[in-house]
């Protein structure tokens, strides 16, 4: 399935199990292995310091996957995200998710210090674009709308681009 649990304990002789994280679902560019729901909260921390932001949804994907359209050599994180209040960010306020992730998260905040990891990038895409994203994901899937769990961290090119392509800001 992908998931990662952890037995916490046995109910008779059957393990009781606590979810820890989608395998799939980490970003990890060097080795620092930030889960999903790490990355959330750091995520919703710095939307907390972009005045009158809300947060609709998000994604993620690890430069790599960009290729030539890197915009530099540094690996990173780009961040997609779709929220209501605000139509921009200052370049401080979509640095501040990666001093937020800084505080978070000692592995990578000495991976950045080291300069081996650059600074997270942050696109805002247009309302409604996971809602789309998701539509597509289904159909070139084949998983029905039941099944699915959007991924916050985007491994296919394909999606990549079609998010990319709604970017506003």
């Amino acid at each position: 399935m992908g998931d990662i649990v952890k037995v916490v304990t046995f109910h008779n002789q059957c393990p009781v199990i606590e979810f820890q994280y989608r395998q799939s679902q980490t970003l990890n560019v060097r080795g620092e292995r930030i889960t999903e729901a790490a990355f959330l909260r750091t995520l919703l921390h710095a939307v907390k310091l972009w005045p009158g932001a809300v947060l609709h949804d998000y994604c993620c994907v690890e430069s790599g996957l960009l290729g030539s359209y890197c915009g530099g050599s540094d690996l990173h994180y780009e961040v997609f995200v779709e929220i209501g209040g605000v139509r921009n960010l200052s370049e401080d306020q979509r640095y501040r998710l990666d001093q937020c992730l800084q505080e978070d998260s000692a592995v990578y905040q000495s991976f950045r210090r080291k300069g081996s990891i650059g600074p997270v990038r942050v696109h805002i895409v247009a309302l409604g674009s996971f809602k789309e994203l998701t539509d597509f994901i289904v159909a070139h899937s084949g998983i029905s709308h039941n099944q699915f769990q959007m991924p916050r961290v985007l491994k296919k090119k394909e999606f990549l681009d079609f998010i990319q392509r709604k970017v506003i800001s």
